[in-house]
């Protein structure tokens, strides 16, 4: 079976993806709040770079933190639309109408989790900046960013797994 002619198979999410998806967005939430809340303590000029040391080596005007809760929501919503579309994606494997199902499954999945991530990525890093204006201690914990990343590219890697064995 070529890849243009995939099996269309609608893929309910599963509890977990639900969780996941529920996690997203209070992440999203979260961070829309935050942000609408703090927004006018803030000064003109904000932090808006750190270096691997978690020292300050950019600064913005406070407009440029109105950019992580945009593209977070962005992202949350094209990744719940591509969520819909699995047939689409590209697959470590050929796609049959015997694997289809569990496939189209575990690149749901992958979705969700990988969104989830991303969103609570930003989520840190919108409360950091902000703590970092807020508490006069222009610092950030480089470590954070790290972790997730580190998390990002294990679940990747571990769904690829999953996805072969399937």
């Amino acid at each position: 079976m070529t890849d243009t002619k995939r099996p269309l198979i609608k893929i309910e999410p599963s509890s977990t993806d639900r969780i996941l998806d529920m996690t997203a967005i209070l992440g999203l939430l979260f961070m829309v709040a935050a942000t609408a809340i703090y927004y006018p303590k803030l000064p003109q000029i904000i932090p808006t770079h750190f270096d691997f040391a978690g020292k300050v080596d950019g600064w913005g005007p406070k407009w440029s933190l109105l950019f992580l809760p945009a593209l977070g929501a962005v992202m949350y919503v094209g990744m719940s639309i591509a969520a819909r579309y699995p047939h689409t994606f590209n697959y470590p494997v050929p796609i049959t109408e015997e694997n289809a199902e569990r496939q189209y499954r575990i690149a749901v999945s992958a979705m969700c989790w990988i969104k989830m991530e991303i969103i609570l990525l930003f989520t840190v890093l919108d409360w950091q900046i902000l703590q970092a204006v807020l508490s006069k201690d222009a610092r950030f914990n480089p470590a954070i960013v790290l972790a997730f990343v580190g998390a990002i590219v294990l679940t990747t890697a571990a769904l690829v797994v999953q996805a072969y064995r399937a």
